[in-house]
């Protein structure tokens, strides 16, 4: 373990999901009063930045709110596991070499699916049809996945 890293807390916390749609709503009116509050941050590599509500409108609890909430959470997660992912890849990579090629600061690996996105985890506008291969909905398998993450990270915030 590096010296900076030394003494600080470590370790897995285990948090308990909620069972049935009682339980879900009450978890999802959590989070989306969460966001609204400015208290919900992803933390990274080195990174840190908050999931902001996504609807703007303070006291909406309806469920339509509820479930933007949860996509805002799942897609800033989605972005930090890209951001993670390409951190990981530019390690690998030669001295110089850097970006998927699709889109200048671009920090994916070559060949990626999904939009293209920049070292601050901001997705990069589209690039045009001759630069690469058309955007492809990421598989059901690491839909399933991602979504499986944040039902555990939005009942660890009730």
């Amino acid at each position: 373990m590096p010296e900076s890293q030394q003494g600080l807390p470590s370790g897995e916390v285990s948090v308990q999901t909620p069972e049935g749609d009682a339980g879900w709503s009450e978890c999802l009116r959590d989070l989306k009063r969460s966001l609204e509050g400015g208290s919900v941050f992803v933390l990274g590599n080195r990174r840190r930045y908050p999931v902001s509500d996504p609807t703007k409108s303070r006291g909406d609890v309806s469920r339509e709110a509820c479930e933007e909430a949860f996509e805002e959470l799942s897609r800033a997660i989605d972005l930090e596991l890209l951001a993670q992912a390409a951190d990981a890849q530019a390690a690998k990579r030669a001295p110089g070499e850097q970006g998927c090629g699709r889109d200048h600061g671009c920090v994916r690996p070559s060949g990626h699916d999904g939009a293209c996105v920049n070292g601050q985890c901001e997705e990069l506008p589209e690039a045009s049809p001759s630069s690469g291969p058309p955007e492809r909905p990421a598989p059901a398998a690491e839909r399933e996945r991602l979504a499986r993450i944040v039902r555990r990270v939005a009942a660890s915030i009730s």
